[in-house]
């Protein structure tokens, strides 16, 4: 039972720790799209604003920065889940390796039980021996 138990903590952590992971890259991987997203906005704006040529240079070269910008949010992103990744694997590892040390505690306990039972089983006296005496009225 209390294996059972440890195993069904340590999965129920390690679930924990991979849902966590994954909403952290999730966030991550939305903030850096809608980061991108409203820089690929600006550049478009500032593109159909732009009337002159030197004007549509400097759009361009600010949408470029921009873009780089987004760019640069998007690998800090991704690099924040691999960690979270990174976190979580680690977590579940330490779960699972609680989880056996639980399993083989309890394993050992049981074993150490049973060993003692039998042992007081093999030590206890005999029974003593009973006549049966049938009683008639």
């Amino acid at each position: 039972m209390g294996a059972d138990a440890a195993r069904d903590a340590a999965r129920a952590a390690a679930d924990a720790a991979r849902d966590a992971a994954r909403a952290a890259a999730d966030a991550a991987r939305n903030a850096a799209k809608a980061d991108a997203d409203a820089a690929r906005e600006a550049a478009k704006a500032q593109a159909r604003a732009a009337r002159e040529p030197r004007e549509a240079r400097e759009a361009n070269e600010e949408a470029n920065e921009a873009a780089k910008e987004a760019n640069e949010a998007a690998r800090e992103a991704n690099e924040a889940a691999r960690e979270a990744a990174r976190e979580a694997n680690e977590a579940a590892r330490e779960a699972n390796e609680e989880a056996n040390k639980a399993v083989r505690e309890a394993n050992e306990a049981a074993r150490e039980a049973a060993r003692e039972a039998r042992e007081d089983a093999l030590d206890a006296p005999d029974a003593p021996d009973v006549d049966v005496v049938e009683v008639q009225n």
